[in-house]
């Protein structure tokens, strides 16, 4: 995410729920980020200005099946105060890739995930 002259950095837990039409997602912790290294995984520290970010996803299908609706609620919550613009201009710079990784999760059956 672009927050003016910043990139923050934030690693994200994803709960994809078993109807896999719903997902929650909140920020992982900085207690959490030295357990996924025990796990293999290695994180980036979050972005220090960053105290929550999360929200929810929802996908419905109507016109008899062929054609979805998508209901994305995302939150950020910051440890100082932001201006509202800048706070705009983050998610207008991370929403279309957020959205690309949707769809192609969509058209893949669920099985689409990121390659580096």
């Amino acid at each position: 995410m672009v927050l003016g002259p910043f990139t923050a950095h934030y690693n994200l837990y994803i709960r994809i729920h078993d109807n896999m039409c719903t997902e929650d997602r909140r920020l992982v912790k900085k207690e959490e980020i030295a357990s996924w290294k025990e796990r293999g995984i290695e994180l980036k520290p979050n972005f220090w200005a960053l105290k929550d970010v999360g929200g929810f996803g929802h996908q419905a299908s109507y016109a008899d099946g062929t054609k979805t609706v998508y209901y994305y609620s995302p939150t950020i919550a910051t440890t100082i105060p932001v201006p509202e613009f800048l706070m705009r201009i983050a998610m207008k710079s991370s929403l279309p890739k957020y959205m690309y990784g949707v769809k192609k999760r969509v058209e893949s059956g669920g099985t689409y995930s990121l390659k580096k």
